[in-house]
């Protein structure tokens, strides 16, 4: 019998009244959920109180749910039903807890009393769920503040970058590696190297400078942890890396630099300040983060319909007794330490204050650990089996070759193991990437609508919404703090949306074009002429690429592969194309890149629309020279410029040049630029350029900012005056002096292998 009274019904009464008697738990567990009646006494009750069904027996379910209709309480949330003897859905049964409720009443049904071993069971599963409500609760307190700060700081980031709703499915079917910075990584970074070139690699953040050391490009990198510490593993990447970063926006703000453009943003929950951008209509996509950077990774992989799937550098355990893996960026922390053994012995001091226990690894021998680590593998080993369970031939490889995480689906593989899964891998990697940057843009599409309501909730809903952050960051910031926070975001969103009405606004002059003469019109009013200066323009670019290769490539007739940026009607593609050279054309026009791929011969392999500061969709390191003729200046405002020249740098090849031309005033001052244009450093170019002014104009004051902000993505830049002959009227007017400035620069430093060049002898 599943019920000791004679009644069911009215044993459960009693039993909610004894609860009553103490006030009704907003969240109950029940371990023996028997045929429901306790569920019916708590509705005869009136009691919203939610329940945690932990069942050891599935045939009692099936009793349950023949006896009556529970859709109600299932599709409401009130009812969740973890079943054995999986317990499928347990990893995130704690979101089922209310903020600021850490405990919850357990009652086991008697009828259990005769099955000790499923009692045990059901227990456990009870006691891992509150213990993982309390961890949470914990970590609430202990970053609640910062989360919210931060994310409020990164508000131009979330309306500026992509939505990891894009990456839903987006890699479906294709191998993913996903790498964790445990201290195997170390023995197996051969693997993720050979791996690489058949599955895309998706890196937590502490593990993207060991993968770089290694030359191993991760193809996204994992960020979720708000701490400024956590935010070093992504600072000062520079040129290194062209991975997409998918990031909470509570990281710590100096995150994303160096991802501008390349950044995908996710919620891991809807607590503040969540609940007040959805009422702005701002939303995003959520991954489980379950406390660790690792987890998150996973649910990526499988948020963008990756498989098989292989863990490397998981160890979630001490291996070796270290605690990472080398070149992290705690490596300077170990500088001294001549060996591995040194480090351990270290880390055994910092350990002792922490706490850790020992569990046995994948060999069956006893390694240390952390209960958080635990945590994380149960959650990863639940997960990864309901989503095997879910389709046939799903799999789930863990190479580590060291640490805790097995069980469940979670097959153990070798090296060789995991090559023959892979071996079968068909879909390029080059495509694959390609996906990536196609589900990138069409997610910023939509860019200027989320920075116009992330600017309105600013201005007008930040007063309302003030005790609600207060309660939420608790006793971690103060009112000035979060006051601050709104004010950084007000000026960043303010900032970002002028800068891109004003991209908004060149593009609107294109795309109004009715015809191709009418667009020629408009670039200049003699065209001819203009279109005569292409070849020349293309030759100097030429020269300049050559004069940057080694002998072992300076031979070469001409580059492979050209990008022409703000193409327009193709001018300066033309002479490239008669070459028989491959090039390809970038627009934030649609109607010109529609315009000029109906001219008689079109000049291009294929077309990119971009959004004005990007390089649309071409993919990466793809170009041997990447060009801008005569549209540079019409990027007004500085900081998309920053941004435009980081995205040439990603799809420039290692040795690839970039050649770009903008005009010269050098007999003026910043000050003296004659309106409607602006100068390189205006303060406010993006207003000025939204309300329909000119273009960019450089003066001798500006080259210095000039070399900086090229500087800070290319090397070895040239910078070269191209001075006008002045007409007699303006002879006596210095001021006149017109000019074009040619800037070139490289993707790497290899200048100097030409210039320093050491000659062999002869024999």
């Amino acid at each position: 019998p599943l019920h000791p009274s004679a009644d069911p019904a009215v044993g459960s009464d009693e039993v909610v009244a004894r609860l009553a008697a103490r006030g009704l738990p907003p969240v109950l567990v029940v371990i023996g959920i028997g045929a429901g009646y306790l569920l019916d006494a708590l509705e005869r009750a009136g009691a919203p109180t939610r329940v945690l069904a932990i069942e050891p027996a599935p045939a009692t379910v099936r009793m349950m749910l023949a006896r009556r209709d529970w859709t109600t309480w299932i599709t409401s949330g009130r009812l969740t039903l973890l079943v054995g003897p999986d317990y499928a859905g347990a990893a995130e049964a704690w979101r089922i807890f209310p903020g600021g409720v850490e405990q919850a009443p357990s009652i086991a049904s008697p009828w259990l009393n005769a099955w000790p071993a499923l009692a045990e069971q059901g227990r456990a599963v009870a006691a891992h769920i509150l213990a993982g409500v309390q961890a949470n609760a914990e970590a609430r307190r202990q970053f609640a503040g910062r989360y919210l700060t931060q994310t409020i700081e990164n508000l131009a980031v979330i309306g500026r970058e992509a939505d990891v709703t894009a990456l839903r499915d987006a890699l479906a079917g294709v191998p993913a590696v996903v790498v964790g910075a445990g201290p195997s990584l170390d023995r197996r970074l051969d693997l993720v190297r050979e791996l690489a070139g058949r599955a895309i690699v998706i890196a937590a953040d502490t593990a993207t400078r060991p993968l770089r050391a290694a030359g191993v490009r991760a193809d996204l990198v994992v960020a979720v942890d708000p701490s400024e510490t956590n935010a070093r593993h992504l600072v000062g990447l520079e040129l290194e890396t062209r991975a997409w970063l998918v990031a909470e926006p509570s990281v710590a703000p100096p995150a994303f630099a160096d991802f501008a453009g390349r950044t995908f943003t996710f919620a891991v929950a809807d607590h503040e300040p969540w609940p007040w951008l959805h009422e702005a209509g701002v939303t995003r996509g959520q991954l489980k983060a379950w406390g660790s950077v690792l987890t998150t990774a996973f649910d990526l992989a499988l948020w963008a319909g990756c498989g098989p799937i292989v863990f490397v550098g998981a160890d979630l355990a001490y291996s070796r007794g270290l605690q990472y893996c080398r070149n992290t960026t705690y490596e300077p922390l170990w500088a001294d330490c001549a060996d591995d053994q040194a480090r351990a012995a270290r880390f055994r001091d910092y350990l002792a204050t922490r706490p850790h226990g020992e569990v046995p690894d994948l060999a069956g021998a006893p390694v240390l650990t952390a209960p958080h680590f635990l945590q994380f593998r149960d959650w990863i080993v639940a997960r990864a089996g309901e989503w095997a369970a879910a389709a046939p031939g799903r799999r789930v490889l863990n190479a580590s070759g060291e640490g805790i995480l097995y069980g469940g689906a979670i097959a153990l593989a070798t090296p060789d193991d995991a090559r023959q899964v892979l071996a079968g891998a068909t879909t390029s990697v080059a495509a694959v990437r390609q996906r990536l940057a196609d589900a990138y843009h069409a997610s910023v599409t939509a860019r200027a609508v989320t920075l116009a309501r992330l600017d309105d909730a600013l201005a007008h809903t930040v007063e309302a919404r003030l005790p609600a952050w207060l309660a939420f960051g608790g006793d971690t910031r103060s009112e000035g703090e979060i006051r601050a926070a709104v004010a950084t975001a007000t000026t960043q969103v303010d900032a970002a949306r002028r800068a891109g009405a004003a991209l908004a606004a060149t593009r609107a002059v294109w795309d109004a074009q009715t015809s191709a003469d009418a667009a020629r019109q408009a670039i200049h009013p003699r065209y001819d002429v203009f279109e005569a200066q292409a070849d020349a323009q293309c030759r100097h670019a030429l020269a300049d690429w050559r004069s940057r290769q080694t002998s072992s490539t300076a031979g070469a007739a001409l580059p492979m592969r050209v990008l022409d940026v703000g193409c327009g009607l193709g001018r300066t593609m033309r002479p490239w194309r008669r070459a028989g050279v491959e090039v390809d054309g970038v627009d934030s026009s649609a109607r010109m890149l529609t315009l000029a791929a109906a001219e008689p011969e079109p000049p291009a392999a294929r077309w990119f629309q971009s959004s004005g500061d990007d390089c649309g969709a071409a993919p990466d390191a793809a170009y041997d020279l990447v060009t801008m003729f005569h549209a540079l200046q019409r990027v007004t405002d500085r900081e998309s410029r920053q941004r435009l020249f980081a995205d040439m740098a990603r799809v420039l090849a290692p040795r690839g040049v970039v050649h770009l031309q903008v005009p010269c005033l050098l007999g003026r001052t910043p000050e003296t630029v004659p309106p409607p244009h602006v100068p390189w450093c205006a303060g406010d170019a993006a207003a000025l350029s939204a309300a329909g002014v000119g273009e960019v104009r450089v003066t001798p004051p500006d080259v210095p900012a000039v070399l900086s902000d090229v500087s800070a993505h290319f090397h070895d830049v040239r910078l070269q005056f191209v001075e006008f002959p002045q007409p007699p009227a303006a002879a006596a007017d210095p001021s006149e002096r017109r000019a074009h400035l040619l800037i070139s620069a490289s993707r790497g430093p290899a200048l100097a292998d030409v210039v320093y060049a050491t000659v062999p002898a002869r024999a």
